[in-house]
């Protein structure tokens, strides 16, 4: 794991590790959770101040969650290492990014709590 030196966090998901964005190229490392080997950098959010970012996995894998500097909730498919999108969710850095891993809800916070949900067809 050349380059990353500074580890925030650990979140792993079966068989897989997330970094939090504390390496120098301010980048979200995804390792492989047995061989230590990076299957991803994520990029695009942004942490010029180098803040403890707390990232996680979906409950199913396929993608990673980061709050940013700039208080936007960034999401990258892990397969292709691209950025999905970038939505607003806090006026502060989103420092705690947090999904539920049986229902379709995850919780952001920067000094306030807020709580997502997946919008519904007709509901």
């Amino acid at each position: 794991m050349e380059g990353l030196r500074s580890w925030e966090r650990i979140a792993p998901h079966e068989g897989q590790s997330l970094l939090g964005p504390r390496d120098p190229k301010n980048a979200v490392a995804v390792i492989d959770g047995f061989d230590g080997s990076v299957r991803q950098l994520l990029r695009g959010h942004l942490n010029v101040d180098r803040l403890p970012l707390e990232g996680c996995f979906s409950p199913d894998g396929q993608f990673v969650w980061c709050g940013s500097q700039n208080g936007l909730l960034h999401a990258w498919e892990v397969a292709t290492g691209q950025m999905v999108t970038a939505n607003p969710s806090h006026s502060d850095p989103s420092k705690v990014v947090a999904c539920n891993p049986k229902f379709l809800m995850m919780a952001s916070a920067d000094m306030q709590l807020a709580f997502w949900t997946q919008a519904l067809p007709g509901v």
